[in-house]
């Protein structure tokens, strides 16, 4: 079991590293980035429940309940609180969906880790641990939004982020179309993208100056995608 931790936990530190890596920018002249970062020895709730939702995904595929497990532990250490947020759309898909049932909760995830469990009374046990935890205070959390993006369309919203302080947008659907994720500034210049071929989607970036942006979330897919976006 021990040695079983050790690797999830380096599996975590590596997929932690990954997901900065693989949003990093560069600031040109007039966008609204490359601030001084204010340092942190924490990664940004946002960041930490994008790692959860990369754990998901690797459980889910792999059938490795402890990643779950450790998914659900970040979800419940970094509880997000609901937020309004308006946005406007583009494109010309039907609302095609029923609202899902949150298979990517932190109940629904547990759940799942103890049928992959099969009987382990330790790993059974870890499960009961985390289903036991209490949430920490909202304050500080992300903030989160439950909304969906029709087939062939795009989501817009306009977010103010604070200069000189980390910046992070979480998207992630309910896997059954391809997403996208554009940031651009004020001023019209891309500050981030995340368009890989899944519909979890993570940036993060640091502004230089306290201003608007515009998050663009956009939908491959020939059915709609609820999604939660999340930001710090």
């Amino acid at each position: 079991m021990k040695k079983h931790i050790k690797v999830i936990v380096t599996m975590a530190a590596a997929a932690s590293f990954a997901l900065g890596a693989a949003n990093t920018i560069a600031g040109g002249k007039g966008s609204n980035v490359g601030a001084d970062k204010k340092e942190s020895k924490e990664p940004s709730a946002v960041a930490q429940l994008a790692l959860a939702e990369r754990l998901i995904k690797y459980g889910d595929s792999q059938n490795d309940p402890m990643a779950l497990i450790l998914a659900a532990k970040i979800k419940k250490t970094h509880p997000d609180r609901d937020e309004k947020r308006e946005k406007t759309s583009k494109g010309e898909g039907k609302d095609d969906k029923k609202a899902d049932e949150g298979k990517d909760s932190v109940d629904a995830v547990l759940a799942r880790a103890r049928d992959m469990a099969k009987g382990d009374k330790g790993m059974l046990a870890l499960a009961d641990d985390v289903a036991a935890m209490s949430s920490r205070g909202l304050q500080g959390g992300a903030a989160s939004t439950r909304e969906r993006v029709l087939a062939k369309s795009t989501d817009y919203y306009n977010l103010t982020f604070k200069g000189g302080e980390r910046a992070a947008v979480l998207i992630n659907g309910d896997h059954d179309t391809d997403l996208d994720l554009y940031v651009y500034d004020e001023n019209g210049n891309e500050i981030c993208k995340d368009i890989d071929s899944t519909d979890t989607m993570f940036c993060e970036w640091w502004p230089r100056w306290t201003g608007p942006f515009r998050v663009e979330i956009k939908n491959l897919g020939r059915v709609s995608n609820i999604y939660t976006i999340r930001t710090n």
